[in-house]
């Protein structure tokens, strides 16, 4: 159990409950199934210190790059996806920001999930930070994370006929843009890192979650378009 008042004791079991998540469907889907476990976790998004709410995100983000299932059952968690959501909105970045991001992104990859993110807007705010012209304010590893979510989240739904509609034409003015070729380089390099094994600024990423966004931009994007 995640016991209040035990600060220690909290996060080694937030930490136990990530290891868990990881790298197995059938722990993630027990985790995320779990009632109790989901309240607990849900409370120590809502009232932890900081790095046990980053812990907690780690953990639902583990379970949802785990397992397809997770990811949906994470999405339709109101509190969980709210909170993870407000985690993201913070204006100053943070670590605890950049794993929400990164979880949004592991949700996103869950087609099933997908309507549940766009409905709370998720989609809007990751591409106001993403199309953003120069800010400075992302660095490239934290850009290319808003990007797969924004390509999963905008061509699940997207066929090739539909690239000249409105979600089309915008994310096919980012792709053909300098900066949005430079992060589709990114995706490939972390591809590699990826299929290495290899850390990118410390973060580990699997084949699975570079593999998906660019699969939804080739399926739906002609290939000058990404050159």
């Amino acid at each position: 159990p995640i016991l209040p008042g035990h600060r220690n004791a909290r996060l080694y079991a937030g930490i136990t409950i990530g290891n868990c998540g990881a790298n197995s469907a059938e722990g993630a889907e027990i985790i995320v199934k779990h009632a109790g476990l989901m309240k607990a976790l849900i409370s120590c998004l809502a009232n932890g210190f900081d790095e046990l709410q980053e812990t907690t995100v780690v953990a639902l983000k583990n379970c949802a790059a785990s397992s397809q299932e997770a990811a949906y059952i994470v999405a339709h968690s109101n509190e969980a996806l709210a909170l993870i959501q407000g985690f993201v909105l913070h204006k100053n970045r943070s670590r605890l920001h950049d794993v929400a991001v990164g979880a949004i992104n592991c949700i996103s990859r869950s087609p099933r999930a997908v309507p549940r993110l766009r409905q709370m807007g998720l989609s809007k705010v990751f591409e106001e930070r993403l199309w953003a012209e120069n800010s400075g304010e992302d660095s490239e590893l934290h850009k290319m994370t808003l990007a797969c979510a924004v390509v999963n989240i905008e061509c699940v739904n997207l066929e090739a006929s539909d690239v000249h509609t409105s979600r089309g034409v915008a994310l096919q003015r980012w792709i053909l843009g300098q900066d949005g070729k430079k992060t589709m380089t990114h995706m490939v390099k972390c591809l590699g890192f990826a299929l290495r094994d290899v850390q990118w600024n410390h973060v580990s990423f699997s084949p699975h979650s570079v593999i998906c966004p660019l699969n939804n931009l080739t399926r739906t994007f002609p290939s000058s378009d990404l050159q």
